[in-house]
């Protein structure tokens, strides 16, 4: 059996309102030909993906967290410490999100801790693998000499 790897292609960090939110998601997912859009059920969740759900052709589904932000960040990072989620080598996000993640729970935002764990877990419990586009992407085929698993 072929073991699931996780690329995460983008990571946007900016405070927008309602409608510049839209936009922008709607653009990556264009961008990166998503097949389903995942949206955290937040503040602005349900509303984002009912207007995504009027915008896009492909799913929207939205995630409800079923565990708190530190169950399910321990949940998560066993697919890290596997080697399971693969990072593009030079970003210019890279540095800022790898901080993040390394000092949670102790850092002052925790928005792509969020994000990348409840992808995890909701791409973990899907079987068999599908290819999926969103804070992280499940690659059909990845080139390794463009990404890495390293911390």
């Amino acid at each position: 059996m072929r073991r699931r790897q996780y690329v995460l292609l983008h990571v946007l960090r900016e405070r927008l309102e309602f409608p510049d939110l839209l936009h922008r998601a709607a653009e990556i997912a264009q961008r990166f030909s998503a097949h389903r859009i995942l949206v955290g059920d937040g503040s602005s969740g349900s509303a984002l993906a009912q207007a995504l759900r009027a915008l896009m052709t492909c799913p929207v589904i939205v995630i409800k967290p079923k565990l708190d932000k530190s169950a399910r960040v321990q949940r998560a990072s066993a697919v890290f410490e596997a080697g399971r989620v693969l990072l593009p080598t030079y970003p210019p996000w890279l540095p800022e999100y790898r901080r993040e993640l390394l000092a949670f729970p102790g850092s002052r935002h925790d928005d792509e801790v969020d994000s990348t764990s409840q992808f995890l877990i909701w791409a973990e419990d899907r079987a068999p693998p599908i290819p999926t586009i969103g804070a992280i992407s499940i690659p059909k085929e990845p080139s390794p000499d463009r990404w890495e698993t390293r911390w």
